[in-house]
Order: structure tokens, then sequence, then C-alpha cells
């Protein structure tokens, strides 16, 4: 793994460490295109890949799943 492998590494698991980088992280998902299609088909294909992401890095999920992610996500609007 070079420098910039290890870097952008370090980036995304401080992203996902924490609950308001996750979120970003996951909106970043859904608005990514690969040829003109969307990369993740479903919200919850976003959130499961972002959510395996965070398996992948920290040995545990963050949310139990897309239901209890939804509920987080909930609380944030309305505090805005």
């Amino acid at each position: 793994m070079d420098l910039n492998d290890q870097n952008l590494t370090l980036n995304i698991a401080r992203q996902l460490g924490n609950r308001e980088g996750f979120f970003q992280f996951y909106f970043k998902e859904l608005g990514r295109y690969n040829d003109g299609l969307p990369v993740h088909r479903t919200n919850v294909e976003a959130f499961n890949y972002v959510n395996d992401l965070h398996l992948d890095y920290f040995g545990e999920y963050r949310y139990s799943g897309y239901d209890s992610f939804r509920k987080q996500l909930k609380t944030i609007d309305k505090t805005r």
C-alpha cells in the first residue's frame, strides 16, 4: 500500500468514525455515478455499503440496520 492509499484509508476511517461523517459519506455515495448510472440502486444499498466499510475499518457496524440509521437521520433533520 503506497502513501496515497494509506492517506485515503485514514481519511475514510476518520470520516466514518463519527456520526456526522458517516452521514456525509452516505450522501456522497448516494450521488455517485458510473457511466451515467447510479453506483447504488437504492438508499438501502448505499447504506449497506457505508455500514460495511465501517465494519471493515472498526470491526463493528455503526448501525444495526437501515431503520436504525433512518431514525438517527430524522433526529438530525429535526435539529436543523
